[in-house]
């Protein structure tokens, strides 16, 4: 009897049955082939199964629904992240969280719960994360940091160890996007600044430079943000002197510059920020250098020219900047980067040669209508400058005020000029709070804890009453506090007064003093509801209750009895302990309308309890500093507010109710005001915009993170020309700067958290000179003779640059023009020169004259001792063509009236030579350049378009929605009227050098009695002393009037690279030009990962390997080389086959040299291997996977298994959710399972799966490794079945007699019911149970079961034995030889409707048991005969299909099943072929 002997080894679901190779499978489950280290590799086994995790998974009850979407092993410390969402619903994010498992002990814990619904996990989407390991501390603890996106959210980061830690337990939402967000916030609004003099300070290295700040903050973690917005150009009010006639000080007045930098340390601004650097540079072109890196929230004290000087105030984020080191200047790619270009979303995420790179990412902004409305005021020329140090701190003059700590500052002591404060006047306070005395409380005290298991038990702090005396002991380092204010416009003293009440009031900034609690001092235990209580003094407990014994700081014995009689016993330990006092400056009393002082109460906020202290058998008196006990209280009598992790803390009292006892409260040197100075400041250097020139200006908004979409142009300013601006009663007034005031009528995009103006600078002039010209007799100012030409002297220029060492100077650019400004008449008041129309005087500059005497320009008349000298030098010649030709204007001061023609009286040619102008109008012979005539040389732009705009210096924040609308003012969210004056010019006193008109002799002095006068005016660089044409120029932007948000989906974007052996954290710094792209026709770049240290990424069509850092060199041979590269991503080569993620990310390994994904579109997963991209899913399982991925499902995850070599594809996400494995060192697919996690994971040769169980809340993540085999995500042990085909000699129709299998049991079999067994036939096979098997030998047999089918006229059964003769009785014979036919002898067949058995067959005769009915006679007849009435058909047919299923309740014992042995013979009725 021949034998089949199949051994199954791999699935097939394409091919014919009798076409199938050896080993094939039609189907399998929960099967795999080796189980590593078990010597039975190439054995049909049954698969371990899951070992769940111990922990707890918080806040989830059986039957919630969550879901496991994102997962990264980190192999070098032991651990695998699952980041879990809530599926609930997709609003609902309570269970999102990250977990770690540990994999050395099979436990995992807690790494974020998000008690703030801040992850906003989308539970049907997906998390990429990658892992990076470093001493980001910089303290030689190794750490971890995740970094993680999924295309809905910022992409992000944490630090593992810190968040287990609790370091973000209490964070706010706001506050965790700065913490937790990959892109690193830099502070949103530009340092401010003013310069002070230090008495005790004898150097000053701020005179001659003019300084520029901004900030750089450094997180925690390593990483650096952006530098700040750049301020405005700050510089001591004698800087705008130098060089002129008013140019005396002090050598050292404003011998410092106090920087305010904009963070408050408590609360702090951006949490997770570490240090803050103070960054300056000199004027705009200077490079950026570090003044100082300090901590936030620590004062730093160094060495000042001899002196130790606190130089950062943490308190009020102040630092002290003397210029008096050498300091390290800041890289150029850092000073020029406008924000980290880390993108808004991202889908693809890797960490790839030390670089952060992310995929598929969406950048940028829209452009937004701010609805602006753009106007122009005109300011006074200021006209001169004071500066002193006063003083206006006192000590009130009532004891019980200064007993309470009380400070006045009263601005009467202040001379202002003319009685009243002066625009621009820069006013700082200072004053120095040291207190030493007591505080306390007499209902509450300061701080206390009930302790609940103490029998309600109270211990207080800063409490005194009859009882006992617990006061809080002040003895620490003092406080020191500065406010700052300038004046914007002229004020009274009572207006200044009123507005420091309001800059005192806002001012909640918490200054912190720490007190040691000393076991000296008083501390104090009270019951409830009264009765004993207990209260430590000097080391001796007090009242009604006394210990057993005392020994040194410790009170111990047979126990204290409470209030309510129970001895309690244990150990009472009074150790040292800290408190920190926060102090408030923001409560103003004694202030009344119109008042010119005001008093200042200083409070306690807020105490904090930053140690243990332990009452009562170990029992936690104060928690811990991660978790510190905080009571609030607010100024005036609000009940505070209280933050704690406890339950047992009481509502304090209100703070009104506190008591203060200040020792030192004498009105001296002696009291609690240490030290104090007021210095003020009324500097004439104002910054304005261009007059006679339009200013174009535009709107940029930020989010918080700094990043900012494009300029929004709002419109131009047209500043008016001196000459242009009328004024009631003639005079200067409105003479002086411009202030340019910005309305907006919409509000600010949703995205936006501040906005700045920035400006483009003066659309019509490119670059000017102020200087005077022509003054005196008419040797400085001539005609020619010859043509309409004026001749003009710049000889005051020559001279005042040669005296003073001036960077003041011409040099020609054709198309120069010259503009009459003024001249000074009587009593030195300023002429402001106009044409006949209304307009300015303004001539083209046509050539500068080098040698006017040769030219005959001027004459050597005796005009003085060194006549010479006076009339050489450079001189200019002017023409006005207008004028010349005779040329009529508009008027325009009316321009309805009738044109004009142009004439400039008393500077044009005309007048100059008495002569008549072109049209016949006689002229007033005058030479109006000799009266101290004030000129401006400028060169106008060859294009007014604004390319380029810059940031000014001034940002604001966009408004809450409580902050704005219908019920207040403002109505939108920009805020009030956005004024500023930061343009790119500065109105300053000019010194000019020039002669006198001498009204005794009509001569001019000689040279050496020249004089200098000095005027306001506006000029290009802030002080003489400088060529540098410094403003307050920030940033630069640029206009795109395309600009949208972008989904980059073929983009790559990537980080600079990281180095591991610094303390800067790399990943967080985009670079704007730290980009590339894919091939846009292969779609979106939906996964990038890290391949052999090159970067594998998989667009929607295609895949792509790309090398970082370096270059494959091919050869024509065929071969390839690895070259170093300078550029980050070298030749992309892209895989042959269009596949791609489609849509599927999620479903992307990386495992050793391997890539595998699927590809749902072209129905097919595909695996990288061996450098060759192979469409795996085509191994024999087409068919299968076209119903795979035709189904219902929303992911497919992949997973490996290292120790069977298995990589595994589940389909999940919908109602038929399944599993199949792919055997990787075999080639082939081994079996379908039962399992469908969530999400895989591997590490160190194992496999682990993430699901919530059914049965347990806390059992969620599992290990693949549990001798309960077959037993999945805590699920009852599954089946386990193998399906092979007997096809032997497939042409050949056989008869299936018997079945033997070799096994490690009897524990397979057929299942009933089921179509289990087949032939080729159509038959179905009857069950097989395990205990019909016959074990022989290590072997199992048994018979093969029958057709189990109902008979018919047509089934298989049907032997047709051909045409029945009778012959006689029940003998008949046929046209076929019976004797060939499987006949058989003495079982039940059916003939006809008669059962009967056949006797004997011979040759072509058969004889049955009895006669046949004769209704029934077939004589003559074609008969067929039904078989197997009684047991069925033996099985039989050109193949068998046959199920083995592990025996019900077995599926959790392993089994194992090598092969399958059919026991066949050929089928006599049936011809075989040849035959």
């Amino acid at each position: 009897m021949p034998i089949d002997k199949v051994i199954p080894r791999f699935l097939v679901s394409d091919k014919d049955e009798r076409l199938l190779g050896e080993g094939a499978m039609t189907d399998a489950l929960n099967v795999t082939m080796s189980e590593d280290g078990d010597g039975t590799e190439g054995v049909i086994k049954n698969v371990k199964g899951t070992i769940a995790a111990s922990g707890t998974f918080k806040g989830v009850a059986v039957g919630d629904a969550v879901k496991v979407i994102g997962q990264v092993s980190d192999p070098q410390r032991g651990y695998i992240y699952f980041f879990v969402a809530d599926a609930t619903s997709a609003t609902d994010h309570d269970d999102d969280a990250i977990y770690r498992y540990n994999t050395s002990d099979d436990t995992y814990e807690l790494v974020f719960e998000d008690k703030q619904a801040w992850l906003q996990f989308d539970h049907t989407g997906f998390v990429k994360a990658d892992v990076i390991n470093g001493d980001f501390q910089q303290d030689g603890t190794q750490q971890t940091i995740l970094y993680f996106t999924d295309n809905v959210n910022e992409p992000r980061k944490i630090n593992v160890d810190r968040a287990v830690n609790g370091e973000f337990d209490n964070y706010s939402n706001g506050q965790l996007d700065y913490a937790l967000n990959a892109i690193k916030a830099p502070l949103t609004v530009p340092p401010t600044a003013v310069f002070e003099t230090e008495s005790s300070v004898q150097s000053n290295n701020l005179t001659e430079k003019a300084f520029q700040f901004c900030t750089q903050l450094v997180y925690k973690d390593g990483e650096e943000s952006v530098l700040s917005p750049i301020s405005k150009l700050y510089f001591p009010s004698h800087y705008s002197t130098y060089g002129t006639s008013e140019g005396v000080f002090e050598a050292f007045n404003q011998n410092v510059c106090r920087i305010s930098v904009g963070f408050n340390s408590s609360p702090k601004t951006i949490e997770d920020v570490e240090k803050i650097r103070v960054i300056g540079r000199v004027g705009n072109a200077g490079q950026f250098f570090i003044i100082d890196e300090v901590k936030v929230d620590e004062d730093k004290t160094r060495t000042v020219f001899g002196s130790s000087k606190t130089v950062y105030d943490a308190a009020n984020g102040i630092y002290s900047f003397y210029n008096d080191g050498v300091y390290p200047a800041v890289d150029s790619v850092t000073s020029s980067k406008l924000y980290d270009y880390v993108p808004k979303k991202a889908e693809g995420q890797a960490i790839v040669g030390n670089r952060l790179m992310y995929s598929n990412y969406v950048e940028g902004f829209e452009n937004h209508d701010p609805g602006a409305t753009i106007s122009v005021t005109y300011k006074n020329p200021l006209t001169e400058q004071e500066e002193f140090v006063t003083d206006i701190v006192e000590y009130p003059s009532s004891a019980s005020d200064r007993e309470v700590g009380k400070i006045k500052l009263d601005f009467s002591n202040i001379s202002w000029p003319s009685g009243s404060v002066p625009e621009g006047t820069v006013i700082s306070v200072r004053f120095t709070f040291d207190p030493e005395g007591t505080v306390w409380d007499e209902t509450n005290g300061l701080l206390e804890r009930t302790l609940s298991n103490l029998n309600d038990e109270e211990i207080k702090i800063g409490y005194k009453d009859s009882d006992g005396d617990s006061s809080l002991v002040l003895n620490s380092d003092p406080i020191i506090v500065v406010y700052s204010y300038v004046a914007e416009s002229a004020m009274t003293p009572t207006q200044l007064t009123s507005d420091f009440v309001d800059l005192i009031s806002s001012n909640s900034s918490n200054f912190q003093k720490n007190y040691v609690v000393a076991a000296s001092d008083n501390f104090y235990v009270k019951p409830k509801t009264g009765g004993n209580f207990i209260y430590y003094n000097n080391g001796v407990a007090q009242g009604g209750i006394t210990p057993d014994g005392f020994h040194g700081s410790e009170l111990s014995g047979g126990g204290f009895t409470d209030s309510a009689g129970n001895t309690i016993q244990g150990t009472m330990e009074l150790d040292d302990f800290e408190v920190t006092v926060f102090y408030r400056f923001d409560d103003v009393v004694d202030y009344t309308t119109n008042d010119t002082s005001l008093v200042i109460r200083p409070y306690v906020h807020k105490i904090q309890v930053l140690e243990r202290l332990t009452f009562i058998g170990n029992l936690q008196l104060l928690v811990p500093q991660e978790d510190p006990v905080i009571i609030t209280w607010s100024s005036g009598n609000q009940t505070g507010s209280q933050y704690s992790s406890s339950d047992d803390i009481e509502t304090s009292t209100a703070q009104a109710t506190f008591n203060y006892d200040y020792t030192n409260d004498t009105a001296d040197s002696t009291g609690y005001i240490a030290a104090s100075e007021t210095f003020t400041n009324i500097s004439n250097a104002k910054s304005s915009f261009k007059q006679g020139s339009s200013h174009p200006l535009g709107v940029v908004y930020y989010d918080k993170f700094g990043r900012h979409g494009s300029v929004n142009k709002i419109g131009s300013a047209y500043v008016k020309s001196l000459h242009e601006r009328t004024t009631a009663g003639g005079g200067n007034a409105n003479k002086g700067p411009a202030e340019i005031s910005v309305s907006f009528s919409n509000n600010a995009p949703d995205w936006a958290d501040s906005f700045q103006l920035v400006y483009g600078g003066p659309s019509e002039i490119d670059s000017f000179l102020v200087t005077a010209v022509g003054v005196g007799r008419e040797v400085l100012s001539t005609h020619s003779t010859t043509s309409n030409k004026v001749y003009v002297s710049l000889k005051p220029l020559d001279v005042y640059v040669e005296d003073r060492s001036s960077n003041r100077s011409y040099s020609f650019t054709e198309g120069d023009k010259l503009r009459v400004l003024f001249n000074t008449g009587t009593n030195d008041s300023l002429n402001y020169k106009n044409s006949n129309s209304g307009g300015p005087m303004e001539f083209t500059i046509t050539r500068v004259v080098e040698n006017p005497v040769e030219e005959g320009i001027v004459s050597k008349e005796p005009y003085g001792s060194n006549t010479d000298t006076a009339i050489t030098g450079t001189w200019v010649e002017l023409e006005a063509p207008v004028i010349s030709s005779g040329g009529l204007v508009d008027h325009d001061d009316n321009p309805a009236t009738a044109l004009v023609n142009l004439k400039y009286p008393g500077y044009d040619y005309f007048a100059l030579s008495n002569t008549s102008y072109p049209n016949g109008d006689a002229t007033t012979h005058a030479n109006h350049w000799q009266y101290g005539t004030v000129v401006q040389i400028f060169t106008p732009k060859k294009t007014s378009a604004a390319s380029v705009y810059y940031e000014i210096g001034e940002r604001r924040k966009v408004l809450s929605d409580s902050e704005y609308g219908s019920s207040q003012q403002p109505l939108q969210n920009h805020g009030s009227v956005f004024k500023t004056m930061s343009g790119s010019v500065w109105w300053r006193s000019i010194t000019f050098k020039m002669p006198q008109e001498d009204s005794g002799n009509g001569v001019s002095p000689t040279l050496d009695q020249w004089e200098e006068v000095s005027h306001y005016i506006e000029n290009e660089t802030p002080s003489e002393i400088t060529d540098s044409k410094d403003w307050h120029r920030g940033k630069a932007h640029l206009v795109n009037e395309s600009a949208a948000e972008i989904r980059r989906g073929n983009g790559i974007i990537y980080s600079d690279i990281y180095s591991e052996d610094i303390a800067f954290l790399s990943l967080s710094s985009f670079n704007v030009n730290n980009y590339d792209s894919f091939e846009a026709k292969f779609g979106n770049a939906e996964y990038i990962g890290n391949y052999n240290d090159d970067l594998v990424a998989i667009q929607k069509n295609k895949l792509c390997l790309v090398p970082v850092n370096k270059n494959i060199l091919e050869y024509a041979s065929g071969s390839s080389d690895v070259a170093v590269s300078s550029n980050v991503l070298g030749q992309r080569r892209y895989a042959s086959g269009d596949y791609g993620t489609d849509g599927h990310p999620e479903s992307v390994l990386i495992q050793d040299n391997n890539v595998f994904f699927a590809d749902k579109s072209r129905q097919a997963v595909c695996g990288l291997i061996g450098g060759q991209l192979v469409p795996i899913s085509e191994k024999g399982m087409s068919s299968f996977f076209q119903d795979f991925f035709s189904s219902n499902n929303t992911h497919y995850i992949s997973g490996y298994d290292p120790r069977d070599g298995i990589y595994f594809i589940s389909a999940i996400g919908g109602t038929t959710e399944e599993t199949v494995g792919y055997n990787l060192p075999g080639g082939f697919w081994q079996s379908k399972y039962s399992f469908t996690p969530d999400i895989y994971a591997n590490q160190n040769n194992m496999l682990y799966s993430a699901k919530l169980s059914s049965s347990d809340s806390d059992d969620v993540f599992w290990r693949h490794d549990s001798s309960t085999y077959n037993s999945f995500h805590g699920d009852d042990p599954y089946d386990s079945y193998v399906e092979v085909v007997s096809k032997i000699s497939p042409s050949r129709v056989k008869v299936y007699n018997a079945l033997s299998i070799e096994a490690d049991s009897k524990d397979w079999g057929v299942s009933s019911g089921a179509l289990d067994i087949k032939t080729s036939s159509g038959q179905n096979g009857q069950t097989i149970s395990n205990s019909d098997w016959k074990e022989f030998e290590d072997s199992y047999y048994v018979e093969m079961p029958r057709d189990s089918r109902e008979s018919s006229d047509n089934d298989s059964r049907n032997l047709y034995i051909g045409v029945l003769t009778h012959v006689s009785g029940r003998t008949y014979t046929s046209d076929r030889r019976l004797n060939r036919l499987p006949i058989p002898i003495g079982e039940n067949i059916k003939v006809g409707n008669d059962t009967l058995q056949v006797e004997s067959v011979s040759g072509n005769k058969i004889t049955f048991n009895e006669d046949i009915n004769t209704d029934d006679a077939f004589d003559g007849d074609a008969v067929s005969l039904i078989l197997g009435l009684s047991s069925g058909d033996k099985l039989r047919g050109h193949w068998l299909q046959l199920k083995l299923t592990t025996a019900t309740g077995t599926g959790g014992t392993k089994h194992e099943l090598y092969c399958v042995n059919f026991h066949v013979s050929d089928s006599k009725s049936h011809h075989p072929l040849g035959e």
